[in-house]
């Protein structure tokens, strides 16, 4: 059974509001596109298709990027916890 009305939400949402954050976290952490993809060892396109929801996440990928930018990895997924800001 894909999807339904037991599953709250649809992947492609999660990967899209946890891109947003992420990019938000890196913007705010004054990094740039090269230097994420240099610090988590992958290719700059990759960088921009998970801040755009087009690549998934890993979960070792968010931890390492919450390190860099100074925040715990709930904060890529705060919108879930504060839907009222978004």
């Amino acid at each position: 059974m894909a999807g339904g009305q037991r599953c709250p939400e649809d992947l492609r949402t999660i990967n899209k509001v946890v891109g947003l954050m992420f990019k938000f976290a890196r913007e705010r952490a004054g990094y740039s596109y090269e230097e994420v993809a240099g610090c988590l060892e992958m290719h700059v396109d990759e960088v921009k298709g998970m801040e755009t929801g087009e690549m998934p996440m890993s979960i070792a990928r968010l931890y390492l990027a919450g390190n860099l930018f100074g925040v715990r990895v709930t904060a890529f997924f705060q919108p879930y916890y504060h839907p009222e800001l978004f």
